[in-house]
């Protein structure tokens, strides 16, 4: 995949107290953190997701019975592109 470097002429220099706050699809993330971070700013990535809950083994029965909710608050994400994308810019 072609890397896309952005226009960031817009960015405020990173000594000017200023924090962005940036919400962008998978991979994207990352290639504007490390593009923000050649400009002085110090990216935080982020992400929050769960594997898929067919590949993870049952909750204890304790924590079926207390917490039947459990099972059912699990998103599926493909965090992959983004791991892959963290470990190149790392």
């Amino acid at each position: 995949m072609a890397e896309i470097v952005p226009d960031l002429n817009w960015l405020p220099d990173a000594g000017d107290k200023v924090a962005l706050v940036v919400d962008l699809p998978g991979a994207e993330g990352v290639a504007a953190g490390l593009a923000f971070a050649g400009r002085g700013y110090r990216p935080v990535p982020l992400y929050n997701a769960l594997p898929d809950p067919h590949a993870l083994p049952p909750l204890p029965i304790d924590v079926q019975i207390q917490a039947p909710f459990l099972r059912h608050l699990a998103a599926i994400v493909d965090v992959m592109p983004i791991v892959n994308a963290l470990k190149q810019g790392a």
